[in-house]
């Protein structure tokens, strides 16, 4: 049954090649900056002990290493002879090898973490190579420049390719469409060092003398903060998306090592000391927290204040012939920065307390607000009037089934409006209308991202984690083919993409219901076991029971056209039936049918965002309450204390609901950038 209700970046590669000098750019309205302040006497947060371990041997010193978080792959690719390795990220065991052409020196690395494909920079060889792991093939693309520096635009389905060697006349930025590989334009950039794209779209590069922020794509570049980066090896710009803020490396020989921005206003708010210039710098967005590599051993960061955690000795501190910290990456999913150990491993830095890697997110606790009280009270029953039912509904027809990570923007199909019959007004209100209406199981979840991390337990890490669809899609949730298990569902104009596992690929049915601007419900209207869809036209209810386009099998007129829907089996028979909420006073109907409500109660606050679901097995879908990221959760519709308390995720997550792993109980899930 659905139980839905209502998204980390990507890893960067680390070892982009850079040479040359020094000075000059050409300016725009610069952005004010506030004079440098060192953060002596700013506290470090309070954050566990980190170390740094081998986690396996690894035959590739020297390589250019980028991970996929969420599909726990390590990308390992030698320049001088174009070995390119696939690992497990948390085994270590090796899943590919491919050899490329090899060209020397340079390049970088980027992954997509949408489709999964990983972007090799060939220096200057000028070229891209394009690797699809689920194919295990490689295509290369021909850029037209040497490709020293990636960043992957995932939205907006670009891929930049930043040139920083060569003479200032050849610096810039290549701008490729990740669809087709063809270029779309280049910009050039004078005496650029590096750079890096937020999810939002804005591009941020950075130059001997100053960083421009740029529109997506680098159409348009906006405002700029006289910070000077330095030449050499290694990232000279990063973004905390979480916390806005930007990490830019200062030129070496100078008294800082390290500027952190505000990136909307691109003001220096901190300029922490990391004990040398930093080689490469890599985020864990999912715990904000910034990784520094300078010479031999790794700084740890907060993402909010720019403040020094620690400081962690590199792999092989203390023994004679130690090397500088390289191959820098985060590991967003697993809470963990890995790297290459000059003792020929891969190296892993994380939290003492931290999980294994394959787990994750790590909530961010609050405070937990007091237990929701709630009374019954009794009110009056709801709106719902008997009416003479219309012909419904539209009349979509199915479509090929496309691909919905990504897919090619659907065209809705245009279909015809019902003709609904006149309904009288509505009986008296029993609460005002809500002003913050609820997340309920069957609406589509709130927010956006691709990134989803799913909990079968009541704990607070993802035991599930993995990249969706596009950060844009409406999502759903349900178990579409009976299975027992809850998966997601992906709608884009009017037409809806069912999957019926998290293993990506093209959408199992795809079908048009509706029109693009329709309320769309999920649930189990029949109880054969099976969500499919029901369109919400004002306070009617346009259901089929079927994943087909075509009439609706059953309308229902309830409720008011402002109330705030909820989904679920409210007596435990196995069909879902619908509820709406008007302050914090739910109506609840047993039966798909017009008529007064089967059930009153009052429940939680009127400012409470409310997810329903079957928490403890009995079959009977029944509310919790989340504020902030804690979520108040009761195994009834009664007043009283909360039957479990469980933090989970961050404030900013959209929340999801689903029986993940078929053991007919309802837990857990968010969704993130």
């Amino acid at each position: 049954m659905p139980r839905t209700l209502a998204g980390p970046r990507r890893a960067r590669a680390a070892t982009p090649a850079l040479v040359v000098s020094a000075l000059a750019v050409t300016a725009v309205a610069a952005v004010a900056v506030s004079p440098l302040s060192p953060l002596a006497a700013q506290a470090a947060p309070e954050r566990g002990p980190y170390a740094s371990t081998d986690a396996f041997a690894w035959e590739q010193a020297g390589a250019l290493t980028t991970v996929d978080p969420v599909a726990r792959r390590l990308y390992s690719v030698s320049p001088g002879d174009g070995l390119l390795r696939v690992a497990d990220l948390d085994t270590g065991s090796v899943l590919d090898e491919e050899r490329l052409a090899p060209w020397g020196t340079g390049g970088d690395l980027a992954v997509d973490e949408g489709t999964g494909r990983l972007y090799v920079g060939t220096g200057a060889a000028g070229a891209v190579v394009v690797y699809d792991p689920a194919r295990g093939s490689a295509l290369t693309w021909s850029v037209g420049a040497p490709a020293d520096d990636l960043d992957v635009d995932e939205d907006g389905r670009l891929l930049l390719v930043g040139t920083t060697s060569g003479t200032a006349d050849r610096h810039g930025v290549t701008v490729v469409s990740t669809g087709d590989g063809r270029v779309v334009r280049t910009v050039p950039v004078p005496w650029i060092t590096g750079l890096t794209a937020a999810p939002e779209g804005s591009v941020y590069v950075t130059t001997s003398s100053d960083l421009a922020r740029w529109s997506r794509g680098l159409g348009e570049r906006q405002a700029h903060a006289d910070v000077s980066t330095g030449f050499g090896r290694g990232d000279t710009v990063v973004v905390d998306e979480g916390t806005d803020r930007l990490f830019v490396r200062a030129p070496a020989g100078g008294e800082d090592d390290l500027f952190v921005l505000d990136a909307s206003s691109l003001k220096t708010v901190a300029s922490p000391r990391v004990g040398g210039v930093p080689a490469e710098m890599a985020v864990d967005q999912s715990s904000d927290t910034v990784y520094v590599a300078s010479g031999y051993d790794v700084t740890v960061l907060d993402g909010a204040s720019g403040a020094v955690v620690t400081t962690v000795p590199g792999s092989g501190a203390g023994t004679t012939g130690r090397q500088p910290v390289s191959g820098l990456v985060a590991d967003e999913v697993g809470g963990a920065a890995w790297y290459l150990s000059p003792g020929r491993s891969v190296a892993v830095i994380r939290p003492l307390a931290a999980a294994s890697p394959g787990g994750a997110p790590t909530p961010t606790p609050s405070v937990p607000a007091p237990t929701p009280t709630p009374t019954p009270t009794p009110a009056p029953t709801p709106t719902p009037i008997s009416t003479p039912r219309p012909t419904p509904t539209p009349r979509p027809t199915p479509t090929p089934t496309p691909t919905p990570t990504p897919t090619p923007t659907p065209t809705p199909i245009s279909t015809p409006r019902p003709t609904p019959t006149p309904t009288p007004a509505p009986a008296p209100a029993p609460a005002p209308a809500p002003t913050v209406p609820p997340v309920s199981s069957s609406t589509p979840t709130v927010g956006a991202g691709s990134r989803y991390f799913l909990n079968d337990a009541w704990s607070g890490e993802a035991n599930q984690a993995f990249a969706y669809g596009r950060t844009s899609d409406t999502v759903f949730t349900g178990d579409w083919d009976g299975d027992g298990r809850d998966t997601l569902a992906v709608r884009r104009g009017a037409v809806l993409y069912v999957s019926n596992s998290f293993a990506g690929g093209e959408a199992d049915v795809a079908v048009t219901y509706g029109r693009a601007d329709d309320v769309v419900l999920m649930g189990d209207w029949d109880g054969d076991g099976r969500d499919t869809p029901a369109v919400r036209r004002g306070n009617q209810y346009f259901v089929t029971n079927s994943l087909r386009g075509g009439a609706a099998d059953s309308v229902v007129t309830y409720g008011r056209v402002g109330d705030a829907v909820v989904v679920g089996d409210w007596d435990g028979d196995g069909r879902d039936t619908l509820g709406v909420r008007r302050g914090n006073t739910f109506f609840l109907k047993d039966s798909l049918r017009d008529g007064a409500a089967d059930v009153t109660v009052s429940y939680g606050r009127e400012s409470d965002l409310v997810h329903v679901g079957d928490w403890d097995g009995d079959g009977v879908d029944t509310p919790a309450v989340r504020r902030g990221n804690t979520y108040y959760v009761s195994d009834s519709f009664r007043g009283g204390e909360a039957d479990r308390t469980q933090p989970y995720g961050r404030v900013g997550d959209a929340t999801l609901v689903g029986d993940w792993n078929g053991d007919r109980r309802d837990t857990l899930g968010v969704r993130r950038h």
